[in-house]
């Protein structure tokens, strides 16, 4: 899809579904696309625009890029960059609850929504297409995060070879890692986290 398809949405789309809904859980960047290409027609005229008018300008994310498909899809599963500084304004906007400088971006609860476990993926994931783990558990519907003292509320967006950005409300902290480990290194997020928030003093 990402590499041969003019219409990744489409080609997502085209697939037949290989398990009831809610019942199945797999990693879909198919997914990811196919509501990209849903959020465009809603919005009409802005089309690929939408997310730099109505997000990326509002927090000042002067960085961040999304790339398309042939078909001028917006490629949501992927192929996104901006500076470490931008994904840091991203992680701290989801960390305001969707609020940026008194104006109220995203609707009461949203974020809420987007940490809340997917049931079917045994907690790994949440509704919102972030990560509730820094890594892939080994044992199912065990957090392998609590291993490193991370605090339960912790969500995570997650990139290409190691790059993470990790929300923590119970801390107030956003911390991002844009370093390039590839996936056979076995890399894991989790050290760092646990030596940032051991050097980071507590809010009362």
């Amino acid at each position: 899809m990402l590499y041969l398809q003019p219409d990744m949405a489409g080609f997502a789309r085209a697939q037949p579904p290989a398990h009831p809904a809610g019942e199945f859980w797999s990693y879909s960047s198919g997914t990811a696309n196919i509501l990209a290409r849903i959020v465009q027609d809603a919005a009409g005229r802005l089309g690929a625009t939408y997310p730099a008018i109505r997000l990326f300008e509002p927090l000042g994310m002067t960085s961040a890029t999304m790339e398309t498909d042939e078909y001028g899809t917006l490629v949501g599963s992927s192929y996104m960059y901006a500076t470490a500084r931008d994904w840091a304004r991203y992680g701290q906007f989801l960390l305001q609850d969707g609020v940026w400088r008194g104006q109220e971006l995203l609707p009461r609860g949203y974020v809420a929504m987007m940490a809340a476990p997917v049931a079917a993926s045994g907690g790994q994931y949440g509704q919102g297409l972030v990560w509730r783990w820094g890594t892939d558990g080994t044992t199912p519907g065990k957090n392998p995060d609590a291993a490193f003292g991370i605090p339960a509320d912790t969500f995570w967006m997650e990139g290409h070879d190691g790059q993470s950005t990790a929300i923590i409300p119970s801390r107030q902290l956003v911390i991002v890692r844009l370093g390039l480990t590839p996936a056979r290194d076995h890399y894991q997020p989790e050290p760092l986290l646990k030596a940032l928030l051991e050097a980071a003093p507590c809010n009362p």
